[in-house]
């Protein structure tokens, strides 16, 4: 939801990047994986990591970012060090 609790404001920065608006059931996952990151203390990226590696049946979770700061604060959770 918006600010103001408007769903037409929420959905029009896909309108504005050319994408359809989400299905109401995956409005409703990004809302519950939102809330249970906000509890945890850590970002929705770093809580869908983690149930990636938690799922015997997920064998290579691949993530995406744009830098390297973004994957440090992603994996920085999981203990996991770089090496030069």
């Amino acid at each position: 939801m918006s600010r103001d609790g408007s769903q037409a404001d929420n959905n029009r920065g896909y309108k504005s990047r050319g994408l359809a608006e989400p299905h109401k059931s995956q409005q409703l996952l990004n809302e519950r994986v939102e809330e249970l990151a906000k509890k945890r203390g850590i970002s929705m990226a770093q809580l869908a990591l983690a149930w990636s590696l938690a799922n015997e049946f997920i064998t290579a979770p691949i993530v995406g970012t744009t830098n390297l700061d973004s994957l440090k604060e992603l994996i920085g959770e999981f203990g996991i060090a770089f090496m030069r």
